[in-house]
């Protein structure tokens, strides 16, 4: 097989060192051998399967195996992945420690994120988690996509932030994770010109349906929906769509909504400003 490739230039300056450290610049045989454990499947979907592995020196990863590896959308979604992430590095953003681009397979090596995806603790399939912590994890998410959108080179559009996109560490600080509809956007130009929806229904924004240039606050909506079902400790996609027109979707439902939002916010501010 030939020779894989993995990200090595984008590692933290300030870390210990990348996990990968050229281990993996071999063949995809050894790569799987030495990455993936395939006894532990930590999800599943149209896109492949991800793996919880680990690696020689210990350190635990997720790594995705795509499938449909010559599928045009498939490969396309891939590079997103790799072109986006791989410019990145904030205490926000899932890691990415490398990939492996072979002719039958493609593959993902990112850090591993203890507690999975918030989705599972808004539906009660995890431990509960206080007011206070659902804060910071609102917090931590907003500034995730901030730095994608103001502070890359390059500007960063998601075009998919949801409660499934949203991973916890083993101290439940969010990471935002999936690129794979991701757009690098120069920044003189606001208008990203759409060939398809992108996106979750549920949380994309009503113009990603449409057939018009969108801008990155596409992502700022969809962040808005996640503040609702953090509120609400529920997930907007799960419900029927007739529910979603007369709640989330309605102007009417979205004012009440934005009205609570608001205080649940406020509410955190106050206490922190008394405990100063």
């Amino acid at each position: 097989m030939s020779a894989s490739r993995y990200l090595s230039d984008n590692s933290n300056p300030e870390s210990p060192g990348d996990p990968l450290n050229g281990s993996f610049n071999s063949t995809m045989d050894r790569f799987l051998a030495a990455a993936i454990s395939y006894a532990t499947v930590l999800g599943s979907g149209a896109y492949g399967v991800v793996f919880k592995g680990e690696l020689p020196n210990g350190t635990l990863v997720a790594v995705k195996v795509l499938t449909n590896a010559h599928d045009k959308r498939m490969k396309e979604q891939f590079m997103a992945e790799v072109s986006s992430i791989g410019r990145t590095h904030h205490i926000n953003l899932v890691r990415l420690y490398g990939f492996c681009f072979d002719p039958t397979t493609r593959a993902l090596v990112y850090e591993y994120m203890e507690n999975g995806s918030l989705d599972k603790f808004l539906l009660g399939d995890q431990m509960a988690i206080d007011g206070h912590k659902m804060h910071e994890i609102a917090v931590g998410t907003a500034k995730g996509i901030a730095y994608l959108h103001e502070e890359c080179e390059q500007q960063i559009v998601h075009y998919d932030i949801k409660p499934g996109n949203i991973l916890l560490d083993q101290n439940l600080r969010p990471k935002i994770a999936d690129f794979g509809l991701a757009k690098l956007c120069n920044r003189e130009s606001s208008q990203i010109p759409m060939t398809g929806f992108r996106g979750t229904h549920g949380y994309a924004a009503p113009e990603m349906s449409k057939p018009y240039p969108v801008t990155y606050r596409c992502d700022v909506y969809s962040f808005g929906m996640v503040l609702f079902d953090i509120m609400e400790r529920r997930i907007n996609h799960d419900m029927d769509l007739k529910s979603q027109c007369r709640g989330y979707h309605s102007a009417h439902g979205t004012f009440y909504r934005m009205t609570g939002c608001w205080r649940w916010f406020a509410g955190f501010l106050r206490v922190k400003e008394r405990r100063r």
